[in-house]
């Protein structure tokens, strides 16, 4: 779940009508997660896949990862999963306090 303090959000009011469209912003939300969908868009077969892009990577040495904006922790850190040791090195750029840890990013 995203919305962590359901249960206060719940507690009062129009209980059945915040429910319903907590339901909505929790469908929406994990409909948009960043880390999801780069896992989503992002494979690697023989190839790397990025969406409609394919790259051969017997071709590529070297894969830097750049960003900056929301999320981008998420986007990087998916990235570390699908990649994996094939990153040499990258830096993202994202507000302090916020987002998630990296490991090589």
């Amino acid at each position: 779940m995203i919305v962590r303090n359901w249960d206060a959000l719940t507690s009062k009011g129009n209980i059945q009508g915040r429910d319903i469209v907590l339901r909505i912003m929790e469908y929406a939300l994990e409909d948009v997660d960043s880390f999801k969908l780069v896992k989503q868009q992002v494979k690697i077969n023989n190839e790397l896949s990025i969406g409609p892009f394919k790259y051969d990577l017997r071709r590529i040495e070297n894969v830097f990862v750049v960003g900056g904006g929301k999320q981008v922790t998420f986007v990087a850190s998916a990235l570390e999963e699908v990649l994996g040791h094939r990153i040499r090195e990258g830096v993202v750029v994202e507000k302090k306090e916020w987002g998630c840890k990296t490991k090589t990013i």
